[in-house]
């Protein structure tokens, strides 16, 4: 099985795409074992425990680790962007996985705002201001993300906030 993941145009050491969720129940490992197939060494799924529940991928730690693939969970409601920035420090975790070289997938539901948000802000961890991380991820997609206003405004908000710069090439 031949997953749909959409890469983002961006130099560095590691890869970054989103996708929409898996397929779930029986077809989950195969999926899995396609995106191993495609070198992805992180999913992360921004969905939460009900909608993991919903799509059948309440094992997709379990199976993905199976497959081979470091998978992480930091759950977003859908349509919404995080209430505060409980979200930073575990994407800073994934962010050091891309800094080391791995391919970083990250997956919502439909791979739209969510997976895109996350997506934006390990850009955002990389020096990437947040209008030309939302460019970058449109045209991997091929059409504009985020989904949410809100969505956009919170990596704004975050950009503007931080404590610190991140990496950036010199």
């Amino acid at each position: 099985m031949r997953p749909s993941i959409y890469t983002v145009s961006h130099p560095g050491p590691g890869t970054l795409s989103t996708m929409a969720h898996p397929p779930g129940g029986a077809l989950l490992l195969p999926y899995l074992h396609g995106l191993r197939r495609l070198e992805v060494d992180v999913l992360v799924s921004a969905q939460t425990d009900s909608e993991r529940d919903e799509c059948e991928l309440s094992d997709q730690a379990a199976l993905a680790e199976a497959a081979g693939l470091h998978f992480m969970c930091v759950p977003i409601e859908d349509r919404t962007a995080p209430l505060g920035m409980e979200v930073v420090e575990p994407v800073a975790s994934i962010y050091a996985l891309y800094r080391a070289g791995a391919h970083v997938v990250f997956h919502c539901w439909a791979g739209i705002g969510r997976s895109s948000l996350l997506a934006a802000l390990l850009l955002g961890m990389d020096g990437v201001e947040p209008e030309a991380a939302w460019r970058l991820i449109s045209a991997a997609r091929g059409f504009p993300v985020p989904d949410t206003g809100e969505q956009e405004m919170w990596l704004a908000d975050w950009w503007v906030s931080r404590d610190r710069p991140f990496h950036v090439e010199q």
